[in-house]
């Protein structure tokens, strides 16, 4: 197993925790733009913060296969890679929780970012506008500094978790767990069927898209109905926001639920490859 101290297990340690901090924050976009009235310009300007998700994942997925590959050409251990996959997922919980920790500051940047962003009216004006000013000053980092709002109990007391029902959090959790450990089991799978490593590769996308197909079926429908019913009700902005919170909270259970899955879902995309 590399050393967690060596630098391509740190960075796809660190990119890992990169991807699902994103995806944790990207919970509160709606909410965001429900506070701000101004839904489809939250969404664009979490795009800029995505892009840095979605490079992530490219230079997360070309290590992980690296680190595979060494170990069928040099023949190491099998169980070491599976605690170097571990040790991927549990950086995936950790950069979930950073997530749940950091939303309501996020929340706070991101309604002043829709502010400044619809003056200037695009990426380009905002850039411009900041490069006349010449960059940042102190001030303005002390106001990102000042910004900073940690999580607090009285929030968690009055967030209303048993408004959503208990099945949606079991399939919330387990479309998490599916999505996190698709590609990483995967790539268990090839390590443990190297003759079939084409095959096993091709199966990730199997396994996301039943996860995807659950996503879409169950989760992303109850989350449409209370945008939309706060976007004809104001008074109901609470409702999604209860709705952020319960994503993310079954965000982070899911990563800690896919350690279980990693194993059993390799040795099963292994044997399918093998079938086929």
């Amino acid at each position: 197993m590399p050393s967690p101290f060596e630098f391509p297990l740190l960075l796809v340690l660190l990119m890992t925790a990169v991807i699902h901090l994103v995806e944790a924050l990207s919970y509160s976009v709606s909410f965001v733009g429900l506070k701000t009235r101004r839904l489809a310009t939250a969404g664009t300007l979490f795009g800029m913060v995505l892009l840095v998700s979605r490079t992530a994942n490219m230079v997360q997925g070309v290590l992980l296969a690296s680190i595979a590959d060494d170990t069928i050409r040099n023949e190491l251990a099998v169980d070491s890679f599976e605690r170097t996959l571990r040790l991927v997922l549990l950086a995936a919980t950790m950069g979930s929780v950073c997530g749940a920790l950091l939303l309501p500051t996020f929340v706070r940047y991101m309604t002043k970012g829709i502010e400044v962003f619809v003056r200037y009216g695009s990426y380009s004006g905002l850039i411009g506008a900041l490069l006349r000013r010449g960059g940042f000053s102190r001030e303005d980092l002390g106001r990102v500094t000042k910004a900073f709002s940690p999580p607090k109990s009285e929030q968690v007391k009055v967030t209303p978790f048993g408004a959503i029902p208990v099945w949606f959090y079991v399939v919330d959790i387990l479309v998490t767990a599916i999505f996190t450990v698709g590609v990483i089991s995967a790539l268990y799978a090839g390590v443990l069927a190297p003759d079939h490593r084409s095959a096993t590769g091709q199966m990730s996308g199997v396994v996301n898209g039943i996860a995807t197909a659950l996503l879409f079926l169950v989760i992303s429908p109850r989350v449409s109905n209370y945008v939309d019913a706060a976007l004809a009700d104001p008074a109901k902005i609470h409702s999604v926001r209860t709705m952020a919170v319960t994503l993310v909270v079954g965000k982070t259970v899911g990563t800690l639920a896919s350690q279980v899955f990693l194993k059993p879902g390799a040795d099963l995309i292994a044997a399918l490859a093998r079938w086929l």
